[in-house]
């Protein structure tokens, strides 16, 4: 099962994309957790740091990740 992580800082959104995903069979976490994941899905504007920073740091932890680009 794909497994995708989800960082966003506003809850009703992480849980409607959590529901979207699990409905679709895919295995989500909604914070930095340990392991590997498939995909990530980061709000670039959070609150008091920016998603750019964030991505920045999950390539650094995880650079197997692909990104687009």
């Amino acid at each position: 099962m794909p497994r995708v992580l989800i960082i966003d800082d506003q809850k009703g959104v992480r849980t409607m994309i959590a529901m979207v995903l699990g409905v679709n069979h895919f295995e989500v976490e909604e914070a930095f957790a340990e392991g590997s994941f498939d995909a990530a899905i980061v709000d670039i504007f959070l609150g008091d740091t920016s998603g750019v920073d964030v991505i920045a740091t999950l390539r650094r932890r995880s650079p197997s990740l692909r990104y687009p680009g």
